[in-house]
């Protein structure tokens, strides 16, 4: 296992991981303090002495899910693509329940941060990820609710 990203192209947009992938964090990561602590979603890699969050072999991911209009501005791919991946990841986790999304948004921002992508671009990333989070996915499960019942 390491940390480079590999992928195959499944379906439409949506690739699978072909091998498990770590994404390490350098220092202190406040927004890793918001993990639950009984949970494995972070590890120590007791050889480099850095935490990590592992994304399994098989998990699916479309990378960033930037709409077409702003893709110009805001590629799905490129530097930040391993953050996308980590995100969707714990995207689903918080959707099982595992952790809360507001702290999959947090680790995405630091993992941004890690990446080297600048500020700007990536407070725009993330207020695009809480908007969602915040006020598009609440409506889009409400739709889901009244279709489904």
């Amino acid at each position: 296992m390491n940390k480079e990203l590999r992928t195959i192209l499944r379906q439409g947009k949506d690739f699978e991981i072909l091998e498990p992938f770590r994404f390490y964090f350098r220092g202190d990561c406040e927004a890793l303090r918001n993990i639950p602590s009984n949970s494995e979603i972070l590890q120590l890699d007791e050889f480099k002495g850095e935490l990590f969050i592992e994304v399994p072999k098989g998990f699916k991911t479309d990378f960033g899910s930037v709409p077409q209009l702003f893709q110009s501005l805001l590629s799905p791919v490129g530097k930040p693509t391993k953050a996308y991946v980590l995100h969707d990841y714990l995207c689903e986790l918080a959707q099982e329940g595992h952790l809360k999304r507001k702290v999959a948004d947090d680790v995405f921002l630091s993992a941004l941060r890690i990446l080297g992508i600048g500020k700007i671009q990536r407070v725009v990333i993330y207020a695009s990820v809480r908007f969602y989070a915040l006020c598009f996915k609440p409506i889009l499960n409400l739709i889901k609710r009244r279709n489904n019942g």
